[in-house]
């Protein structure tokens, strides 16, 4: 699932990137021809019939330590609060990634409404901070540093998310046009999103085609799936 913030931050890069002839995209730090290295590794996420998943390494290393640490967390009894001591990494990605919704904001957006539940909430913090929580459920809106940790959000959907998330580092970022079209296919999920699902049996080949236009591509099964949230 692509949560709103994420929808953000694909448009944004996709500002930032520019097409190629043959139709891959290339992001800023990769205009002089430094493509960077991709690891890949093959799964069964969808069925039984394995699929090959590109992901940028530097990019892959980032999400993996945010799967740990959120896992780490999930159950642990810890404060928000204390995650962010603890992970502060972590605790900003995801921040950035899935929360824009604030207690002042519903506020107003329920007297917008006129709901006449702000009645009861505006001038008591306490109330309209539990109100606030049993209202709107993680991840839409923000944590309070004296919550219990718990995340909800797009983990259990995180490989359609690697596959379909548009911005730098993920398939749809780094697999060009015309490779997709020659070994594999452009299907839309459920939410109306595109992702990439490459054949197999043509692995070799496409890795020849990235390396040809100046990726390194390692095969890193754990790093994919540190990455995917497979553990």
């Amino acid at each position: 699932m692509i949560l709103p913030i994420e929808r953000q931050e694909r448009d944004m890069a996709d500002k930032k990137q520019k097409k190629t002839k043959d139709g891959s995209v290339v992001s800023g730090n990769r205009r002089k021809g430094k493509m960077g290295v991709l690891v890949y590794a093959e799964s069964t996420w969808r069925g039984d019939k394995p699929y090959p998943i590109f992901l940028e390494k530097e990019h892959a290393k980032g999400y993996a330590h945010l799967n740990k640490a959120v896992r780490s967390a999930e159950g642990s009894g810890i404060t928000w609060g204390e995650f962010e001591d603890r992970e502060p990494d972590a605790y900003y990605k995801l921040i950035e990634d899935c929360w824009d919704l604030e207690l002042e904001e519903w506020l107003n957006q329920i007297e917008k409404s006129d709901n006449k539940l702000f009645l009861e909430l505006k001038d008591d913090p306490k109330k309209a901070k539990e109100a606030f929580c049993e209202e709107v459920s993680l991840p839409e809106r923000m944590p309070f540093d004296d919550e219990i940790f718990s995340f909800n959000g797009n983990f259990a959907d995180s490989v359609e998310f690697m596959l379909t998330f548009g911005g730098e580092g993920n398939m749809s970022s780094v697999i060009p046009k015309d490779v997709i079209a020659k070994y594999g296919r452009v299907e839309e999920s459920m939410w109306g999103d595109e992702y990439i699902l490459l054949e197999s049996q043509y692995l070799e080949e496409i890795i020849s085609e990235l390396e040809r236009r100046g990726y390194k591509c390692e095969e890193n099964g754990d790093l994919v799936a540190g990455a995917v949230g497979w553990l």
